[in-house]
């Protein structure tokens, strides 16, 4: 890709455009396994062998460290892919524009148009916190047979998607689910809500066109 950045960093990016990046791995633009506070950018047509066509910001798998701040403040992410190819990942994840491992985030007025994925066409969130307001998710696919959220999906992840149009995404194989969005694992303590949203014209290949 673009940008690699090791653990305990802290990265800014400010009206700043990625386009046509391309990782054999993960992040087909940016990998990151540090604090993130992305501004005004774009990403566009960056793709992924692994996950996270454009973005992928992992934390470090260890309960001793804190979960990394995350905010995408408007951004766009259009036509980004990524492959989830088993090589690279031992279960693919997915998230054709961003993908997210423990994390507290925040999506503000970001717009993800035409990305897609094996699971979450556009975003892949797991073992999080997350708050969406004002998005704008259109056109996204996740595409394996099995997928998983035709625009997003939230893996172990409390989210809450406020103000936010959802629509035309496509979970299209045979057995896929959430053509919209899927909320998967986790136990009764994590917390999903939708406020104040629109979700038109989705499409799953098996259950929850929604």
């Amino acid at each position: 890709g673009a940008l690699q950045l090791g653990a305990f960093g802290d990265l800014k990016l400010t009206e700043c455009l990625f386009r046509a990046n391309v990782s054999s791995l993960h992040g087909g633009a940016i990998r990151s396994h540090s604090d993130a506070d992305i501004r005004n950018c774009q990403f566009s047509q960056n793709q992924a062998g692994g996950d996270g066509g454009a973005v992928h910001i992992f934390g470090i798998a260890d309960p001793l460290l804190d979960p990394l701040d995350i905010s995408f403040v408007q951004c766009s992410f259009a036509e980004n892919g990524s492959k989830g190819m088993p090589k690279f990942s031992e279960i693919p994840i997915g998230g054709g524009a961003v993908v997210l491992r423990k994390h507290i985030s925040q999506f503000v007025d970001c717009y993800f148009s035409n990305n897609n994925s094996t699971n979450g066409g556009a975003l892949a969130l797991i073992d999080g916190e997350a708050i969406i307001n004002r998005a704008l998710f259109s056109g996204n696919v996740a595409i394996a047979n099995d997928g998983r959220g035709g625009a997003l999906t939230c893996d172990d992840t409390d989210i809450a998607i406020e103000n936010s149009i959802i629509e035309n995404n496509r979970a299209i194989g045979e057995n896929a689910s959430g053509g919209a969005i899927s909320f998967y694992g986790g136990d009764l303590s994590i917390k999903r809500s939708l406020t104040n949203c629109l979700l038109t014209g989705n499409y799953a290949g098996d259950q929850g066109g929604a």
